[in-house]
């Protein structure tokens, strides 16, 4: 096993990661059910972000940490950055990032775009975020997320560090209580699950300070 940022042959892996964290354990992928495009289409629209390398927030690929297997292939990754360390906060990074690439869609989106805000948690200032934690099902068991988290932390030493994720995915909500995290907020929306806009309506935010 080995842990590495993140290369350029790694950008299939790494949309991957973000498709099926996106997921979150469901069968739902939220940018297609809001701006009614593909997973292919959407996976398009990923590299292409990752093209243009804005910094500060998940789609850049200068903020990627991955597991090798072996052959060179990476199993598990991560996004992880300083919040706030460009001037703008990572979520609305990613809305004028989306609303660029998806300009036509996101006027048709708005109403649902509402109603998912109605569960955004506000990030917290200079600290770590991890993003689309994601390990290939054929490699989970054997500690690999455990493994890459810690080394992620080690590498922004000093840093308090932060997750969201939906509460259904209970799975990685007890692998992150174990390595420390604890939920510091929570938000909820049965809407969510109704409009078929999350696989889960309810979103955590989990925080662990530095040591």
């Amino acid at each position: 096993m080995i842990l590495r940022k993140a290369e350029p042959k790694d950008l299939d892996f790494i949309v991957d990661c973000i498709v099926e964290s996106e997921k979150s354990g469901g069968a739902i992928f939220p940018y297609s059910e809001t701006f009614g495009v593909s997973v292919l289409q959407f996976s398009q629209i990923i590299k292409g972000i990752f093209d243009e390398e804005i910094s500060g927030q998940p789609w850049c690929l200068d903020h990627w940490y991955v597991v090798e297997a072996a052959e060179g292939v990476a199993v598990a990754g991560l996004s992880a950055w300083i919040e706030g360390a460009e001037g703008l906060s990572s979520d609305l990074l990613k809305a004028q990032i989306l609303n660029f690439f998806l300009k036509k869609e996101w006027e048709t989106a708005k109403d649902k775009l509402q109603v998912l805000a109605s569960v955004t948690i506000e990030r917290k200032s200079q600290y770590v975020q991890l993003e689309h934690l994601f390990t290939h099902p054929l490699h989970r068991g054997k500690g690999y997320m455990k493994a890459l988290i810690q080394k992620t932390l080690t590498t922004f030493q000093g840093y308090p560090a932060e997750i969201q994720v939906l509460e259904i995915n209970t799975n990685a909500v007890s692998l992150y209580e174990y390595i420390g995290f604890s939920v510091n907020q929570r938000q909820c929306n049965d809407s969510l699950v109704r409009l078929s806009l999350l696989s889960g309506s309810c979103k955590l935010q989990l925080l662990k300070n530095h040591e």
